[in-house]
């Protein structure tokens, strides 16, 4: 994708990918995640919009791209809609009807229809809006004042949050994005796209995020984070003030050299491959192998709440009508009435639950089942993996030695 950007809108692209891909990582834009990859495809389409204002030819190869991109954004990740949405509308929107606009509005309509036709709507139209509306869009933050920090995003870094390397690289692109904004602003003629500009970076930041913050806390930023640093590089652009955009330029120049600081920079880390991999996924690899030791290939599996990596790990299919039982998921009537069918139904022969300190049972199994299952034990300690005791005479004494190994054993 960002070659694809270089090649159609030259140093703009080579400016986006210097700023934009050594920094991504503080906000997960280097994880496999929709927001990450939703980034480049909203960036292609807003340089198109940019384009369009400055009167340059659109191909019609853009034309069909921006139908393929508004498309992908729309049905991967759902809170950024209105944005693509948004921009794809002022793109086709405005001037001579030509037949390239019309055959990306079809191409459009055809790809949303055949992803609708291929999913059971209801039960996305329930996922993707009600579970959404439920749990994510937060009153405070949609309505009142809340309304107005997304699209004054750019003022109210200024004040609160946390202040940290990325913050201080997020504040130098925001000063000249300002200074930028407000010189073409005392450009004649030029308030419309302004306001527009305005209008895009507020819908991209409907998931709020506290200034400074990363990682974890800061995924959802990402793709008005993109939005905002190729926004920096077409203002530069079309600036006819040259000690300006000079400065701009300077400031730019900074960013990158200090994104890449040795002692501050990620990519100047010392990384220990093994230790990440204990830390992160280590948990998840143990108990899937301890699964996969034990089960047969007929057997079943079910992974309360969060850790589902294991089901990967263990190659067990789930005893559960809807294969995950996570997230929001416990907050809903069809899914916990699902779970407790499946439980009175179908109990699985391996479960994965909670394991409090101090609690010798799993919270989450039902009281009516909790006699039916034994919790493995490690290093004195009950785990959170148990086996229905029904599947005890199952296995050979030599499974069990393997899972020694590993430090689990039954009590």
């Amino acid at each position: 994708m960002d070659f694809l950007l270089i090649f159609r809108f030259g140093w703009i692209g080579v400016g986006f990918t210097l700023i934009y891909e050594p920094t991504k990582y503080y906000l997960f834009g280097d994880r496999f995640l929709a927001e990450g990859i939703i980034v480049y495809p909203l960036v292609y389409m807003l340089g198109l919009l940019w384009s369009k204002w400055r009167k340059e030819k659109i191909h019609s190869f853009d034309f069909v791209l921006s139908a393929v991109f508004a498309w992908l954004v729309v049905f991967a990740r759902e809170p950024y809609i209105p944005v693509a949405i948004f921009i794809y509308a002022l793109i086709i929107w405005g001037g001579k009807f030509s037949k390239d606009k019309l055959i990306s509005m079809i191409l459009f309509i055809i790809l949303s229809s055949f992803t609708l036709l291929s999913l059971p709507l209801p039960d996305y139209l329930f996922n993707v809006i009600k579970i959404n509306s439920a749990v994510e869009i937060r009153t405070g933050e949609i309505l009142g004042i809340g309304f107005f920090k997304i699209f004054a995003y750019p003022i109210y870094l200024f004040f609160g949050g946390k202040w940290n390397f990325f913050r201080t690289i997020l504040m130098s692109l925001d000063v000249t994005f300002l200074i930028l904004i407000g010189a073409l602003v005392t450009q004649r003629k030029r308030v419309k796209e302004v306001i527009a500009i305005i209008l895009i970076l507020g819908l991209a930041n409907i998931r709020f995020v506290a200034p400074g913050a990363v990682f974890y806390e800061a995924f959802h930023i990402v793709p008005w984070y993109g939005l905002v640093i190729v926004s920096i590089f077409w203002l530069l652009k079309d600036i006819k003030n040259k000690k300006l955009a000079l400065m701009a330029l300077f400031l730019l120049v900074l960013t990158f050299a200090y994104s890449l600081f040795p002692g501050r920079s990620f990519i100047w880390e010392k990384i220990d491959p093994k230790g990440e991999f204990n830390t992160s996924y280590g948990n998840y690899f143990v108990n899937g192998e301890i699964i996969k030791i034990l089960a047969e290939p007929t057997d079943t599996l079910f992974v309360e709440m969060w850790d589902d990596f294991i089901y990967w790990q263990a190659n067990l299919p789930s005893s559960y009508k809807y294969s995950w039982y996570t997230s929001v998921m416990p907050y809903f009537p069809k899914y916990t009435e699902a779970r407790d069918e499946m439980f009175r139904r179908n109990p699985p022969d391996f479960y994965y639950g909670d394991c409090p300190k101090d609690v010798y049972y799993s919270q989450s199994l039902p009281e009516y089942q909790v006699k039916d299952y034994i919790q493995l034990y490690f290093s004195g300690k009950p785990t959170c993996l148990y086996i229905k005791k029904t599947k005890l005479t199952e296995i050979p004494a030599e499974r069990w030695e393997k899972v020694k190994k590993f430090g689990f054993y039954l009590p």
